[in-house]
């Protein structure tokens, strides 16, 4: 779960993008919620819970826990806003939520239940843990004691100190609250216990410094840091000081200016937060070593690790029939989650360095509105399992059906022709198993805060539901104990009692009956069993039973009658950390399993004669980290008020409920801006409005664009009024500019494609004439551009844009086409790890004479790294030093690594990330106009003249103010063509980052 955090440079750089003149629309309208799908609003007396009117009784069911939450947090923490908007959006099989104040309260949630193999998959009541943390955001962006209310009555909404403070800060509070409220949480989980137990065991606990916490960075435990180690920070402060802490802290820094942390650590605490978490780690070490001194009393089962190159982290493992391959899900250091495929090498008995074959497309594992996920195992790509007569799997995989909607489908892969097949559309099906004739897969279905138990039929391609689970019950990991039954687990996480744990479910197809398998041991039932496998052997699955994810043999699912002996249900593993999901070689009857290291999850070999007998000696026990400070407590029945329902209103949420002002120094004087913005809860309707006042020119500029996507197609009006100068302030231009249109999504053609058509006026003014036109404008843009985990650059991306106006001859001055084009292309092919080449193409073509001006004319400096569409770039050049009415500019770059730095110092609000450097090379010939600097003034050019730029850029990634990521660039310059006025130049920049 994350918040969403603003920063009022980030939203005054985008403001300031407003003011950019482009030829076709640049605002894409994203809907937030599916066309034609009808919204209500349940009232409840602290919420107003939005929710698709087909889904009501889960509105009202989230209505209740979120009355409940209120009734906890209020008890402790004072100031609460009157009202928090909460919407219910089933439209990603993401399990996640965001929080924020801005523009006002506003919960978002996504309502799936999380899978088994989820870092949040130790759930008691996970509705209720859902809402309370995300509410523990907003009840900590709402204090503003002092002057700071004060400004907030002039600023608005976005006078929140608190939603600057440190990630790790704000979702540890969270969890920690998360975990008090409920019988689960990740202070209660034994999945995180398992995390810092690796991390403690390989001697790494007291590497993750403060400041490295506060990072998403492209290693183990990647966004999970901030969730993990807050956690653990808050408990212990908690712990010290006593929950009134929690709100003294919410106090102390809502009335203070942001960043200058230490002193409400001081005051309230004793120590810094440096020494808070120092405290910390140790009393966390001193716990993990004394389970590990515990279950060292009996020596852990030998296993080794598979010799798996390019992967970061291995799970899910899935070994053929014939034990001659395996299938393992695979993520690599560009968060790329694929299925690939192992075949034993010639002479070798198991999979220890297996021969790769191939692997499935890749899925690149991230949220869909970025990186929302708290971090692996869960992803793109869950489970894999083999067909018994054929060399084909099937998996499961998140993708987009629309340019909305991300849900889970099954694919078919057929390792003879080597080709992929989907099996279902928009079924939202995960954890796949076929049965033992290869004609039917048995899976999970998900919906809104439920699971079921489904069949889909290969021959007549249907699916059918077989069990429906309550509203929060999980289930999960169904298998074919034979040709007649199906085994899985179930946990019902909406129960929040003690006694909450997965169970063991056995359907019989041919009586449609269901029964439950209480699996014995030691006159107790196995504790969370979880990922049940059918072997030669009995039911393979794991449980927490001695306190720590190990594997268990559960015997023959047959012999469960009462009074049955447990002496076959016993443990087959001893493990420190914690063995998840599993697989059996059918040849040898050594097990494959993923274990958790300090480096994350990764795939191990356990012997056949390594394994536990069944006359092996009980195994240590252990108990959750932090039980003392977490105990098993039930939090009380869930609330069964029916609120009152209304149609849903967009009401006064698009008020202005903020401003924003910004200052900036330009070469020749002072820009003032302000902006302010405002959208309703599910976005249908939005707006942005910005101002500036430019003293060099003594003249104001103006942009707002309002963008509706209630139609089916949606729409955007956007005006603005830009004044500007080319290479001196005496060469003035305003540009006036209106513009009706859409911006549309091609998905059925292409994910990544989209067209916008609009209907522009504008007008050009320069101190010697005025020029106006009116006409449609069109255009196409394919983005296909990403860059995740170590990359320092896209290494496999494109883009396209292909756009045109017509000036329509009504009597206006400007009768004349215009087309425009841009093109990209990312490449590491051949090249060292991490290296890129980045080679870029712009162009403008007007078929009739017009005025260079009124064409495009070349920027000096990139301010936002890899932006899609025409950027006419000549660094080393004066901003506008060519211009023309056809013009073709190229940039080619060779990006390449210097060092990792990733770190900080503290608490201090600033973090060193990346060093990396490009050579560069940009090129321009115009038919226009090209500034000449001795003269000071334009002089004509074509196409015959080509100008040039080499130079080089060293770019420093950084994280400024615990949530803004910043690229500074030093840069050298040297422009090929001084006859021009082009000069040498050294200087610094900042670029706003895309990825990071």
């Amino acid at each position: 779960m994350k918040q969403i955090s603003f920063c009022f440079f980030l939203i005054s750089v985008v403001g300031v993008s407003l003011f950019s003149q482009t030829l076709v629309p640049a605002v894409a309208q994203v809907r937030e919620v599916p066309y034609g799908v009808e919204f209500v609003t349940i009232s409840t007396p602290h919420f107003e819970v939005i929710v698709n009117a087909e889904q009501q009784s889960l509105g009202q069911h989230y209505s209740n826990q979120l009355e409940k939450a209120y009734s906890y947090l209020s008890a402790s923490i004072t100031d609460r806003p009157e009202k928090t908007i909460v919407i219910l959006n089933d439209k990603w099989d993401v399990t996640n939520g965001y929080a924020t104040r801005v523009p006002y309260p506003h919960i978002m949630i996504y309502p799936v239940l999380p899978g088994i193999q989820d870092s949040l998959a130790d759930a008691g009541d996970w509705t209720l843990e859902l809402l309370a943390h995300e509410y523990t955001h907003i009840l900590n962006f709402e204090p503003a004691p002092g002057a700071v209310g004060h400004l907030r009555n002039i600023f608005g909404s976005i006078m929140a100190p608190n939603i600057l403070l440190p990630t790790w800060w704000k979702e540890g509070v969270a969890v920690h609250v998360e975990s008090s409220i409920s019988t689960g949480g990740r202070l209660k989980s034994s999945y995180q216990d398992t995390v810092i137990r690796a991390i403690v065991l390989a001697g790494k606990l007291k590497t993750y410094d403060l400041a490295q916490i506060n990072e998403v960075l492209p290693t183990w435990p990647e966004g999970m840091r901030s969730y993990l180690f807050g956690s653990v920070m808050w408990s212990q402060m908690v712990a010290d000081q006593g929950s009134p802490i929690v709100n003294r802290l919410f106090q102390h820094h809502g009335g203070r200016f942001p960043y200058f942390v230490e002193t409400p650590a001081r005051e309230n605490l004793g120590t810094t937060y440096l020494g808070q978490y120092k405290r910390a780690l140790d009393e966390t070490e001193n716990r993990a070593q004394a389970q590990l001194k515990t279950l060292r009393q009996v020596s852990p089962t030998l296993d080794s690790p598979l010799v798996v190159k390019n992967a970061e982290y291995l799970s899910a493992p899935a070994i053929s029939p014939d034990g001659q391959y395996l299938a393992l899900i695979s993520r690599d250091f560009a968060e790329n989650r694929s299925v690939r495929i192992f075949e034993k090498k010639s002479g070798d008995i198991d999979f220890i360095n297996p021969k790769e074959i191939l692997r499935t497309e890749s899925e690149l594992d991230q949220g869909p509105a970025g990186k929302i996920y708290d971090g692996p195992p869960s992803g793109s790509i869950g489970r894999v399992s083999w067909l018994h007569k054929s060399r084909k799997l099937v998996y499961d995989k998140l993708d987009w059906v629309n340019s909305v909607e991300r849900y889970s489908d099954l694919y078919l892969f057929d390792l003879e022709n080597r080709k992929t097949k989907q099996l279902t559309k928009q079924l939202r099906a995960r954890e796949p198993a076929v049965s033992l004739d290869d004609q039917k897969i048995v899976f999970v279905k998900l919906s809104a805060n439920q699971t079921a138990l489904a069949l889909y039929d290969l021959t007549t391609e249907r699916a059918e539901i077989l069990v429906q689970g309550a509203p929060g019950q999980r289930i999960s990991f169904p298998n074919f104990l034979n040709s007649e039954e199906i085994i899985y687990t179930a946990s019902n996480t909406a129960s929040n009692t003690a006694s909450n744990t997965d169970t063991v479910w056995i359907y019989n197809l041919l009586t449609r009956k269901l029964r439950r398998w209480d699996v014995p041991q030691n006159s107790h039932f196995l504790k969370q069993v979880r990922f049940p496998t059918p072997s030669k052997r009995g039911v393979l699955a794991t449980s927490i039973s001695n306190g720590v994810p190990n594997i268990y043999n559960l015997g023959n699912a047959a012999d469960d009658s009462p009074g049955a002996s447990s002496a076959k249900t016993h443990p087959l593993t001893h493990t420190l950390t914690g063995f998840f999901s599993l697989a059996e070689d059918p040849l040898t009857g050594d097990l494959y399993s993923t274990k958790m290291t300090e480096r994350g999850p990764w795939i191990y070999k356990i012997a056949k004669q390594d394994l536990l007998s069944e006359r092996a000696q009980s195994l240590p026990q252990v108990a959750p980290l932090f039980a003392d400070r977490y105990p098993l407590t039930d939090s009380g029945a869930v609330g069964t008020e029916t609120y009152p329902v209304s149609d849903y209103e967009v009401n006064h949420h698009l008020w202005p409920h903020y401003w924003i002002p910004f200052l900036a120094t330009t070469a020749d004087g002072i820009v003032f801006q302000a902006l302010t913005s405002g959208f309703d809860p599910l976005k249908k309707h939005q707006y942005s409005v910005s101002a500036a006042w430019d003293s060099a020119l003594q003249k104001g500029s103006f942009a707002g664009i309002y963008q509706n996507t209630v139609w089916a197609v949606p729409w955007f009006v956007q005006s603005s009024i830009v004044n500007t100068y080319f290479a001196s302030v005496t060469d003035t231009l305003t540009t006036k500019s209106y513009l009706l249109g859409s911006n549309i999504s091609l998905f059925p053609i292409s994910r990544e494609l989209s067209m916008a058509l609009a209907m522009k006026q504008v007008s050009y003014e320069s101190p010697t004439k005025t020029r106006r036109g009116a006409g449609p404008t069109l255009s196409f843009t394919y983005a296909d551009l990403s860059q995740a985990g170590i990359q320092i650059s896209p290494e496999n991306s494109k883009t396209l844009t292909l756009g045109a106006t017509k000036y329509l001859n009504n009597g206006d001055d400007l009768n004349h086409s215009q087309y425009l084009f841009s093109g990209s292309i990312y490449t590491n092919k051949w090249l060292p790890s991490r290296n890129a080449i980045m080679a870029k193409v712009n162009g403008i073509h007007t078929p009739e004479f017009v005025d260079p001006s009124y064409g495009a004319s070349t920027a000096s400096l990139a301010l936002v790294q890899d932006s899609v569409g025409p950027n006419f770039l000549m660094r080393g050049y004066l901003p506008g030093h060519f211009r023309g009415r056809n013009m073709i500019n190229t940039n080619f770059e060779y990006r390449f690594p210097i060092r990792d730095i990733y770190r900080g110092n503290g608490t201090d609000p600033f973090f060193l990330r990346r060093l990396h450097a490009a050579v560069i090379l940009d090129g321009v010939t115009a038919e226009g106009q090209v500034y000449r600097s001795s003269q000071k003034v334009y002089m004509p050019a074509d196409f015959s003249e080509k100008f040039w730029t080499v130079g080089a850029e060293v770019k420093l990634e950084t994280t400024v103010g615990y949530v803004l990521p910043v690229q500074f660039v030093v840069y050298y310059y040297l422009p090929q063509n001084k006859d021009t006025g082009g000069e040498s130049s050294v200087g610094l920049t900042m670029q706003i980052t895309q990825s990071f």
